[in-house]
């Protein structure tokens, strides 16, 4: 008998993706955060500072959703969905 565990993993769909009407800019800055996915957000987002405000993100809004929400410190591979999300939401507003 070889040595070996196995699991089972149930998956369920969930109702519905929530509706963004800036979706490719949405996966723009999903695609740059997640290049430095081991930093905490504050460090990800100086990292692609660049790039961001190529693509018409404004830095005083940035600094200012990171003091709001206080994601600076959470590191971008741990963050849900819906704080990335909102967070996006925040800096487009």
């Amino acid at each position: 008998k070889p040595d070996a565990y196995s699991s089972l993993l149930v998956m369920k769909r969930r109702k519905s993706a929530p509706k963004e009407e800036n979706m490719g800019m949405l996966v723009f800055f999903v695609k740059n955060i997640f290049r430095f996915k081991n930093k905490n957000l504050s460090n990800a987002l100086r990292n692609c500072s660049k790039e961001l405000s190529r693509a018409g993100f404004k830095e005083k809004k940035i600094e200012g959703a990171l003091s709001a929400t206080g994601l600076g410190k959470s590191k971008v591979n741990l963050l849900e969905p819906e704080e990335i999300l909102g967070f996006f939401k925040k800096i487009k507003k």
